[in-house]
């Protein structure tokens, strides 16, 4: 058991070294994803151009019908 006094000062050089450990991971991981992206030749695919789709070649879009159950007729008042 650790001692009550130096409870608080373990935890806190556990998470450092937890928060180290993570930060490692993560450059470790940019490093490889950039190394990845440098060995790609640039020429390999051609970029394609990127447009916005025309409003006006673009078919009408008409609402859908409200689906759902069907309101009951109101009863008319019998004529006597």
């Amino acid at each position: 058991m650790i001692p009550e006094a130096s409870r608080a000062a373990v935890a806190k050089a556990a998470q450092a070294m937890i928060r180290d450990q993570i930060k490692a991971q993560r450059e470790k991981a940019k490093a490889a994803a950039a190394k990845e992206k440098a060995r790609k030749p640039a020429v390999e695919k051609p970029a394609k151009e990127k447009t916005a789709p025309n409003v006006e070649e673009m078919p009408a879009v008409e609402a859908a019908p409200k689906k759902g159950r069907p309101r009951k007729a109101a009863k008319a008042p019998a004529a006597a």
